[in-house]
């Protein structure tokens, strides 16, 4: 035996010959890094029964090869790597194959089923997703021991003939994304199929003849995803086996009830993208071991069942995009729920407190409805959300932080964009943002938010470099923090500075004013900048130029005016950037600098310099006239005076540029 499966090894697969390792028979260099071709000797190595070469980058085409009769092999796995050409021949004479799968490589040409008649051993058959046509004629054979076979994406138009001579033994089949239409046969249930995957066709359903005793009722996962089913769900569907059912995106317009025997089993339903209308049966909860359900995209209404919250298992629940007026209430036992997803509906009132019950809750998404109330700071008892959007409605108030000592601790991605949050945006609230203060180095340790052992995969949709874009996989290092279109205003704080995980910044759409903080140049995993439509005033930070993987900067509408700094990202940038800005000058503007640019540059650079060096001499002339007992009111009094000396440095530096103009144009006489 010889294993050396699972590592980053690379290079070719070694010359084995007959004469070197006579007795090897097992050999397996899955999961590496090897590249090259795979020599046709190794096929037929006298002792060797199991061949493992999956998931490397071996290309190039497979050679035929002689005494493929008397090989022993019966396990070849060489799936997922870049093999090309047609499947020889000679793997198809292999008396003793068990398992082969050639699976997720370039072949290309046709197979005829009938090719693999020789193959009496042969219990499962991969040739899924491959530039293969598979052909299947009325020759009727049998293959007494296959279980498991997968033909997706293999330009079938029909089932395989084969299938109905498999009385009683087939297991699997997966026949997703061919070009199959019409019914399902009834003959496909003479088997004892387990797992079903006919998604991505054009189905329409069973047989009619085959709507009673239909032979599926041992199935355990059914896919009919994406075909042209419609009306009602049949009741055989919801037989007392099954555990994953996914009838998304086809044509259904109603629910039936769910019978009572299915509450054993189902933990996975899916039901997105139909046209269902009415509402949910409470029949549902009968499903006592639901973890996943997706019923977003259709036309439900009326209530969303409480009894679904009271479901101990039940970890995703998603009805966005319906026509739900009404959230749900009490969440108190669902404890296990990890994402909450009601975006797109019609929800009114507040978002309820027993949502602090959910310690698990990962993903929050209420945006879109037109919820009123103010900020949810009790979510801070929610450590391990990472998702909150609430975009979109009509959340109220200042987020001023109730106490110094506050923390969301995983909060990634932050959407309040849209709603009508007012006041100061609050040094506490950005302090808060725990998760997002980790920097660049951590991108090794990035991760997928919302991924449920491979039956779930959450998605949400946010503005990203000026689009709406819908993000499938949601990595941990996908940082983002929407403020827009609320009526925040006030300075922005240099704090901003410390979120140094973030991917995409936008405050737009605000009355914030002051400067830009220079602290942004921090921010060096930013992508996406958007502070458009606000008071900004001063320069453009040369700091910002360091922000090397800046894509989309908008600074348009605000009261800028100085040179834009160039260099780096900065040279990409368009006129769109900062049209709206009457005093800002050079590339890309057409408006050429002047000297009194160079000064308003130079004040501004040294301004926040000289107001320290001014602050200390008023601060100490005034404490040396003030009680001890005052100090309570030192910072406040700083801030006023730091204010009105840098008023008093502007005010002044605009008298000095307004009397060298005058000079430069004749208007000003010396006595």
């Amino acid at each position: 035996m010889l294993d050396i499966g699972g590592n980053r090894f690379t290079g070719s697969l070694p010359p084995f010959h007959s004469t070197t390792v006579p007795n090897l028979s097992y050999l397996d260099m899955s999961s590496n890094l090897l590249t090259g071709e795979i020599h046709s000797s190794v096929f037929t190595l006298p002792s060797l029964a199991n061949l493992l070469l999956n998931n490397n980058k071996f290309s190039g085409e497979l050679q035929e090869f002689s005494n493929a009769s008397s090989s022993v092999l019966e396990y070849l796995y060489l799936n997922d790597n870049q093999l090309s050409g047609v499947v020889p021949k000679s793997i198809y004479q292999l008396p003793n194959l068990l398992y082969l799968s050639l699976a997720s490589n370039n072949f290309n040409g046709s197979v005829k089923i009938e090719m693999l008649q020789n193959l009496k051993m042969l219990t499962l058959l991969d040739l899924s997703t491959n530039s293969l046509t598979v052909e299947s004629d009325d020759r009727s054979f049998h293959l007494p021991q296959l279980q498991f076979l997968y033909l997706q994406k293999c330009n079938l138009s029909d089932f395989p003939i084969l299938l109905k001579n498999q009385v009683r033994q087939l297991r699997g089949l997966n026949l997703a994304y061919n070009h199959i239409r019409g019914y399902i046969p009834s003959w496909l249930g003479n088997n004892i199929l387990e797992q079903l995957d006919l998604s991505g066709n054009t189905i329409d359903f069973l047989e009619t003849t085959s709507a009673q005793g239909n032979g599926l009722d041992g199935l355990q996962d059914l896919d009919l995803s994406h075909n042209k089913i419609e009306g009602e769900i049949p009741s055989w569907i919801w037989n007392s086996e099954l555990e994953y059912v996914n009838i998304s995106h086809n044509l259904l317009t109603a629910l039936d009830e769910f019978p009572t025997n299915i509450s054993l089993f189902v933990f996975s339903l899916f039901l997105h993208g139909n046209r269902i209308k009415g509402s949910i049966p409470s029949t549902i909860c009968n499903m006592s071991n639901l973890l996943f359900f997706d019923a977003s995209d259709n036309n439900l209404s009326g209530l969303i069942p409480e009894c679904l919250l009271k479901l101990q298992s039940l970890s995703v629940l998603n009805f966005q995009r319906n026509r739900y007026h009404q959230m749900p209430s009490n969440f108190t036992l669902a404890r296990n729920l990890a994402t909450l997803n009601i975006n797109g509906n019609r929800l009114k009132g507040k978002l309820p407190r027993s949502l602090a019950n959910c310690k698990k809750l990962e993903i929050l998404d209420l945006g879109n409805n037109i919820m009123s109330d103010t900020f949810p700071f009790w979510l801070e008892k929610l450590p391990s959300l990472k998702v909150l959007i609430l975009r979109n409605n009509m959340f109220y108030g200042e987020m001023e932080i109730p106490r110094t000592k506050f923390v969301l601790p995983s909060l990634s991605i932050i959407d309040l964009s849209s709603n009508n949050f007012t006041g100061k945006l609050s040094t506490y609230f950005l302090q808060s943002l725990s998760a997002m203060t980790m920097g660049g180095e951590n991108k090794a340790l990035s991760s997928l938010i919302g991924e449920h052992d491979g039956y779930y995969q959450d998605s949400v949709t946010v503005m990203n470099k000026g689009y709406e874009m819908v993000l499938v996989k949601i990595l941990t290092i996908f940082v983002s923090l929407d403020l827009s279109n609320n009526k925040f205003h006030g300075n922005v704080s240099k704090e901003i500075g410390e979120l140094k995980s973030l991917v995409v910044l936008n405050l737009s759409r605000n009355a914030f004013d002051g400067q830009i903080p220079i602290s942004l140049g921090d921010l060096s995993q930013l992508e996406s900048l958007d502070f458009s439509k606000n008071k900004f005033s001063g320069i453009v930070p040369p700091q910002l130029a360091s922000l090397t993987f800046l894509e989309v900067l908008n600074l348009s509408y605000n009261q800028l005016g100085g040179h834009i700094p160039l260099g780096n990202q900065f040279n990409t940038f368009t006129n769109s950037s900062y049209i709206g800005n009457a005093g800002l000058c050079g590339t890309p503007l057409s408006r050429k600098c002047s000297k009194d640019d160079d000064v308003l540059v130079a004040q501004d650079e040294s301004l926040e310099n000289e107001a320290m060096i001014d602050w200390r001499f008023a601060v100490a002339g005034c404490v040396s006239g003030l009680v001890v007992g005052l100090t309570i009111g030192f910072s406040f009094l700083a801030e006023l005076i730091i204010k009105w000396l840098v008023k008093q440095q502007k005010k002044r530096r605009r008298n000095q540029g307004g009397l060298r103009r005058r000079r430069n144009q004749g208007g000003f006489r010396r006595n």
